[in-house]
């Protein structure tokens, strides 16, 4: 009994390049990196966006303690307490009354509040325990006042307090 072995060709294949399921896999990985990259960048902005408008606000904060230092007579006559937003006539020389100055520097101060911040608001106002409340009109031996200034963010509402001293 004799056996027949026949041979079987075999070809190697051997592939050069990549295939189309690898490449799709590659580009899906690509686009996700891209994408969180952008995410990063979005984020990167908005908080950038954020450290300028607390920048403004604070400018804005300071430039009103600056006038309330400024009109003493004004302060000691509790003008600076919840101003009104009166529209006043530009009051710069040295002949305003304290009434008058306290109102133009409130109502300067609220339209660049409304003008470089979103939705820019603020008030001025007593602090008789040093707290940045709003909580009275007694006055010991000295005149704190609390200056507020609130906008809005690119998602929430923002506020910073700043406390002003003036001794009378």
């Amino acid at each position: 009994m004799t056996t027949l072995i026949t041979k079987q060709c075999r070809h190697a294949v051997t592939t050069n390049g990549f295939s189309l399921v690898e490449v799709l896999i590659a580009v899906v990985v690509v686009a996700i990196g891209l994408l969180g990259v952008a995410k990063l960048n979005m984020i990167n902005l908005q908080n950038a966006n954020s450290a300028y408008f607390l920048s403004v606000a604070t400018n804005l904060a300071m430039e009103m303690s600056e006038r309330i230092k400024a009109n003493r007579q004004g302060v000691i006559n509790l003008h600076y307490h919840h101003p009104t937003q009166a529209a006043a006539g530009a009051c710069y020389s040295a002949g305003c009354a304290p009434q008058q100055m306290a109102d133009t520097d409130f109502f300067e101060w609220r339209a660049n509040l409304a003008e470089q911040l979103p939705n820019g608001t603020g008030n001025v106002c007593i602090d008789s325990m040093g707290s940045n409340v709003c909580d009275g009109d007694s006055i010991t031996n000295e005149i704190t006042h609390a200056i507020t200034v609130n906008w809005t963010d690119h998602v929430e509402d923002k506020t910073i307090s700043l406390p002003v001293r003036v001794l009378p």
